[in-house]
């Protein structure tokens, strides 16, 4: 176990967010939260980040709890891809990657010689090593995403958060990127926790799915156990037909709002 969730909950002022949420991550898996519009998904994994707070319940990162950890502790062993990252700012990619090493420095340190070499061996796990001179303004949406994960990885984190990663992507791409993110699992031994909305997606890639909804989990386990055509209803508010394909693969047809 190297993520445990006790009793969870977060409001902003009167508005409760989160209520009641416990649930735990082993090594080497691929979680999908996925939920409604409003359901709390981004505010679970901020919470996890520490980039806020629970108001009540606790969260243990490698059995220590999360409260005792300072930020820069916490960005050594968790690296997070927000839904919105910053496109504007006049860096190369080589650059904006080897900032991942932030977190590794002493105030006011240089990068040395590895931090160079753990960055350009994350520009080429994630295939931007050949942009590594060009502006990070003159990129592509998949290939500045990528360029968010290779500047995570050089964090060298043992865990990745991601907050719509398939997010402004077309098909082919968002593929690529889930592909390269069960490589990251299988060859890195990374464990990544991410928030999808295509629950097909979130059923080929992922290990164990977490439904949230109505301020807590309805569900969280293996998509086949899980997911079945009343939870998918009652959760979505769609009819849905779920088969098999001829490779295994579980298929979620939308039928209509209900």
């Amino acid at each position: 176990m190297i993520i445990k969730v006790n009793d969870v909950s977060f409001k902003y002022d009167s508005d409760v967010i989160l209520e009641n949420i416990s649930f735990e991550i082993q090594d080497k898996e691929i979680i999908s939260i996925i939920g409604p519009n409003g359901a709390g998904k981004t505010t679970l994994l901020k919470c996890l980040y520490k980039s806020l707070k629970p108001k009540t319940g606790s969260i243990y990162l490698f059995n220590k709890n999360l409260n005792l950890y300072k930020q820069k502790e916490i960005a050594k062993k968790i690296g997070l891809v927000p839904q919105n990252s910053e496109h504007n700012y006049f860096f190369t990619v080589e650059e904006a990657v080897i900032m991942g090493r932030y977190p590794h420095h002493k105030k006011f340190s240089k990068e040395t010689k590895e931090d160079f070499e753990i960055a350009k061996r994350n520009m080429e796990l994630t295939d931007i090593y050949k942009l590594k001179d060009k502006y990070i303004t003159e990129l592509s949406g998949g290939e500045f995403q990528r360029l968010i994960i290779a500047r995570a990885l050089t964090q060298t984190p043992t865990i990745l958060l991601f907050d719509e990663p398939t997010l402004h992507l077309d098909l082919k791409h968002q593929f690529e990127l889930l592909e390269l993110l069960k490589r990251l699992v299988d060859e890195n031994n990374i464990t990544i926790l991410m928030v999808l909305h295509d629950i097909n997606l979130a059923v080929r890639f992922s290990d164990k799915i977490l439904i949230l909804s109505n301020k807590k989990i309805i569900a969280y386990g293996e998509p086949e156990k899980i997911l079945n055509v009343e939870i998918i209803r009652n959760v979505f508010g769609v009819e849905v037909e779920i088969n098999k394909s001829k490779t295994g693969i579980l298929n979620i047809f939308p039928i209509k709002a209900v």
